[in-house]
């Protein structure tokens, strides 16, 4: 019911124009309440004892998905473009999203009033759309090309034999003006960003961070996200989804993902930007009209997190690594990390680094005070709450830990390597020695033995001592061996010491 439309199968005589339509009323009526009869039925039955078995088809069918995601991508069931209305495309990206999200824990909350009691309690229950889930993904995660080519229509077409589709636009919702944007804002206001795009990029994000999807991205997709980041400042919802992409992505260090996001999506330079325009808030008179200044990014929270990761991540990979590499050598970069840790730490602290009031105590006396302004009035002001001391933001912080990164430590050269080239120095050494020895030992004969010849018989125990400690080749025997004779030779005391 919510992939097809139902309604009347016979026209009336000479008037086929309005019945059409009302069977597309019709039709569209029926598909948005089979999505919210659907939903409701998910809901229930993940918490049912006999859900699991209910909820079977939606796990070993792969027809279930592939109707719902003709759906939203606007096909019908030959793979057509069709006419399907938005509300219909929202209706089946919401049960697509609820099936991927409902299912990513292992236990449910759910609140049950015990018998003779008046308040419910919470109580954990097994989550029946969890193994659920998991199938319900790997049967979409074939759909991913179709996914980002819904959200990016300029990506190259699907190849003949992929099984993809090619969706059908979104289409530009109504430009409107958020509350908080002043006019300079509002002339170069952006479409709406819509629900249905929201639900696909949520869809998207579900599969990159559970189903490990992260290769299947576009590189068309990847700008797009990016460019959504920075021309829709208050969507905090995308910022959400935009953020697990990119965190995904940044962990696992997949640097094709992090070389279309860096070079060709400007990701850093366009932080960088958005900081540098940004007014500082000392600057924001108190009481100005909104028209005077531009306003604060709503955006710059999931920037600052970003950029923190970046740091952060860096720090873990090898020096040669693209990441490390391209952000070391990008000049706005390494300008712009003051900054990052100067606006850090105001976020960090108590207030975010703005002047807060003391608690008032029981006698009425607290930190703050009503003081006399320059017109005879009084005005309220708040004490300043600062740390001392400056936060931690390295690896292995709370902060560090909070962002993602628990475990996560700073590359070092590994120990076994640096030791190995340690003995191989030693071991080259050795080998010199030996054969000083043998040349010496012949020069010691000649000369007639003395002094050098109990020098050399010390060397040659030494080198003798070492070979029984190590493991050499028996080439390495018979030379030694012929320089033992000959120091021998030069000095009759040598057997005797051995």
């Amino acid at each position: 019911g919510l992939h097809g439309l139902a309604g009347v199968d016979a026209f009336p005589p000479g008037d086929e124009a309005a019945a059409r339509a009302e069977e597309q009323r019709l039709g569209l009526d029926h598909a948005v309440a089979c999505s919210e009869v659907l939903l409701s039925l998910l809901e229930r039955l993940a918490q049912s004892p006999s859900g699991e078995i209910l909820l079977t088809p939606f796990a070993y069918l792969p027809r279930i998905t592939d109707d719902l995601v003709r759906t939203l991508v606007g096909r019908n069931t030959e793979g057509i473009a069709d006419e399907t209305p938005e509300e219909q495309r929202v209706a089946a990206g919401e049960v697509l999203y609820y099936l991927c999200r409902s299912g990513a824990e292992e236990t449910l909350t759910v609140h049950w009033r015990p018998p003779h009691s008046l308040m419910p309690e919470p109580v954990l229950v097994r989550n029946n759309l969890f193994e659920i889930s998991k199938r319900f993904r790997e049967n979409l995660s074939v759909h991913v090309g179709s996914l980002c080519r819904m959200l990016s229509p300029q990506a190259a077409p699907a190849a003949e034999g992929e099984g993809e589709l090619s969706p059908v636009e979104i289409p530009a919702g109504e430009a409107f003006a958020h509350p908080g944007w002043d006019e300079r804002d509002k002339e170069a206001r952006p479409a709406a960003f819509s629900h249905l795009r929201l639900l696909t990029v949520g869809i998207l994000a579900e599969l990159v961070t559970r189903e490990k999807c992260h290769t299947l991205v576009l590189e068309a997709t990847w700008l797009s996200l990016v460019a959504w980041l920075f021309r829709y400042p208050d969507n905090n919802l995308y910022h959400s989804h935009f953020f697990s992409l990119f965190f995904t992505v940044l962990r696992k260090n997949h640097e094709k993902a992090l070389k279309v996001l860096m070079e060709k999506g400007h990701l850093v330079d366009l932080m960088v930007e958005a900081f540098a325009s940004e007014p500082k808030q000392s600057d924001v008179p108190r009481g100005a009209p909104v028209p005077c200044t531009r306003r604060r990014l709503g955006n710059r929270g999931f920037l600052l997190k970003i950029a923190n990761c970046l740091r952060l991540q860096a720090e873990t990979l090898h020096p040669d690594s693209y990441l490390r590499h391209y952000l070391s050598r990008n000049k706005r970069w390494e300008a712009f990390q003051d900054q990052l840790l100067g606006e850090t730490q105001a976020q960090q602290r108590q207030g975010m680094g703005k002047p807060i009031p003391e608690p008032c105590t029981m006698g009425g006396l607290g930190g703050s005070f009503l003081v006399s302004n320059d017109n005879g009035g009084f005005k309220f002001e708040a004490e300043q709450v600062e740390s001392s001391e400056p936060l931690d933001l390295g690896l292995g912080s709370d902060f560090a830990c909070d962002l993602g990164f628990e475990g996560a430590s700073a590359w070092c050269p590994s120990p076994a390597s640096a030791g190995k080239k340690k003995r191989r120095r030693k071991r080259a050494k050795k080998k010199g020695n030996k054969a000083n020895a043998a040349t010496g030992g012949g020069a010691a004969e000649g000369d007639g033995g003395g002094e050098a010849g109990a020098d050399l018989a010390a060397d040659a125990a030494d080198a003798l001592l070492s070979l029984s400690m190590e493991d050499s080749v028996e080439t390495e025997d018979d030379s030694l061996g012929s320089s033992f004779e000959e120091a021998n030779d030069g000095d009759g005391g040598f057997g005797e010491m051995i």
